[in-house]
This record gives C-alpha cells, sequence and structure tokens, in this order.
C-alpha cells in the first residue's frame, strides 16, 4: 500500500516541477499541474511534511515505550 501512495504521490509531485511529466498518462498527455505552485511552495511543503511524519513517528515510540 505504501508503493502504491508514493508512486502516485511522486508522479503528482514530479507532474508540478517538471514539463515533460504526464502524470495522468494513459488517459492523456496533458499536465495540468505544471507549475500548480511555485517550486519553493512545493519544497516547503515537503519539508512540513516530513517534519511532521517525523513527529508523529516518534509520538508514536514513546507511546509504546511507556506500556
Amino acid at each position: 500500500m505504501s508503493g502504491v501512495f508514493g508512486g502516485v504521490f511522486h508522479s503528482l509531485l514530479d507532474g508540478i516541477m517538471y514539463q515533460d511529466i504526464h502524470p495522468f498518462r494513459p488517459l492523456t498527455d496533458a499536465n495540468p499541474l505544471y507549475e500548480l505552485v511555485s517550486i519553493r511552495v512545493l519544497y516547503l511543503f515537503c519539508i512540513i511534511t516530513g517534519l511532521v511524519g517525523g513527529a508523529l513517528l516518534l509520538a508514536r515510540e514513546r507511546q509504546k515505550r511507556r506500556y
């Protein structure tokens, strides 16, 4: 499940960054995601979600150790 989610999400993120990516192929060759947001905002999103994910993993690990 993680592999499928990661593959789809990676294609969508690449579609925002690169014009020559076709994230919805074979349905269409269009890339409506290109430059949907700036690269800076995209990187900021990735950093924030990475930090939130790391914090959640640490909180989960601490919760396991209590019991």
